[in-house]
Parts: structure tokens; sequence; C-alpha cells
């Protein structure tokens, strides 16, 4: 396993083994990581379907139906957000860009994990698009949860 450290060790990330029996194996091996935390939820938010998506969208689609499970199962409640709502959440407007979100953490955060992250690529891609829509999910969820507005 591959460990990366990013900002003095406020963002860790973990390769996951690359090899795996099966698909079905590697679905639980990603439940199972996402489900355990340091300490009990009280509430999970899951981003939605981008319906319009092409590639692994299958692949997608049954991992997040074992994670939902796997919530289900512990008791867990979670709300799903579309990618739309949290575009819209984040920016103002539902059709908003990978650069749109960035901007809008940007505004947020002054936090420029693009070129912290990743200073030789000059696209903003993953994982910073990853670690965006997650932060404005997570937000949108407390938001939500505390009747504020956003």
């Amino acid at each position: 396993m591959l460990m990366k450290k990013w900002l003095g060790g406020m963002i860790c990330g973990k390769e996951l083994p690359t090899e795996f029996d099966c698909e079905e194996s590697r679905y639980n091996h990603i439940a199972e990581w996402a489900i355990r935390p340091l300490f009990k939820l009280d509430h999970v938010a899951v981003e939605g379907y981008a319906y319009g998506a092409t590639g692994r969208v299958f692949h997608i689609a049954e991992n997040t139906g074992l994670l939902k499970h796997k919530l289900w199962v512990s008791d867990t409640p979670y709300d799903v957000y579309t990618p739309t709502t949290i575009k819209k959440f984040a920016c103002g407007h539902a059709h908003s860009t990978k650069m749109d979100m960035y901007n809008a953490w940007m505004k947020e955060t002054d936090l420029d994990i693009h070129n912290l992250m990743t200073p030789k690529r000059k696209e903003v891609s993953n994982p910073i698009t990853d670690i965006v829509d997650a932060y404005f999910i997570c937000k949108k969820l407390f938001c939500d949860l505390n009747g504020l507005v956003g």
C-alpha cells in the first residue's frame, strides 16, 4: 500500500491494493473502508449518480449500492445529493464546471490544493475535484441538518 501525504499530513491518501480476486471483493474492501470511522457516524452524505456520465458507471453503481447497504445494515442514516444539487449549492447554478467548483472552494477556503498537491498539472482534476466535491457535500449535509442556508 502506497501512502501519500499532502499539506503537512492534513490530507492523506492511501492507494488501495491493485490486486483483487474479483470486483465484488474490491467493492467490499472500499465499502468496509468507508464505513470504518474513528467514531460513530450520526449521519452520512453520499454523492448521487451523474446520469449523463460515461465509463465505468455500472461499476460505480454496484459499489455505491453495496455502500448504501452497509450503511443501512449499520443503521447509519444517509442523504444522497445529486451532482447538480451540489453544484448549485456551491456555485449557484446546477451546470457548474469543475473549475467553477474549484473557484468556489478557493473563495471559501483560500487553500490552493491544486498547486500544493498536483503542481505539475495544468488542469484541475482528480484527486482535487473529488476533495472539492466531498467538501461541498459535507457542507450541504451540515447546513441541511442544522437548518442553515449555504
